[in-house]
C-alpha cells in the first residue's frame, strides 16, 4: 500500500506534468484518451472479479462504464481525425454486450 504521493504516482500509472497545461488542446484531450484507456484495463478486471464473485449488478455497472468510456475514446478520436486505437492498448474485438 502506497503511503506517499510519491509513492502513489509510482505505483497507480498516474502521471503529473504541469508544463502539459501549456499544450495544445488537442494534446490534451489525446491525454485524456489515452487515460480513459488506461481506466479500461482496471474496469475490465474489474468486469472479470464481479462475474468470478457473481456480483450482477456491479457487473453491469462496470460493462456499461467501459462501453461508456469506448464510446468516448471512439468520439475523441474522430474529433481528433485519428483512427479509433490509436495510441491506445484498447482493441476493437471486444466485447460489446
Amino acid at each position: 500500500m502506497p503511503t506517499t504521493s510519491r509513492e502513489l504516482l509510482e505505483y497507480s500509472m498516474l502521471e503529473e506534468n504541469g508544463a502539459a497545461k501549456y499544450d495544445s488542446g488537442e494534446q490534451q484531450l489525446f491525454d485524456l484518451v489515452k487515460d480513459f484507456d488506461t481506466q479500461l484495463l482496471f474496469i475490465d478486471r474489474a468486469i472479470k472479479l464481479t462475474e468470478k464473485e457473481t456480483h450482477e449488478g456491479q457487473n453491469q455497472l462496470m460493462k456499461e462504464l467501459y462501453r461508456w468510456i469506448k464510446e468516448q475514446i471512439a468520439l475523441a478520436q474522430s474529433f481528433l481525425g485519428n483512427e479509433p486505437t490509436k495510441g491506445l492498448s484498447i482493441t476493437n474485438d471486444e466485447d460489446d454486450d
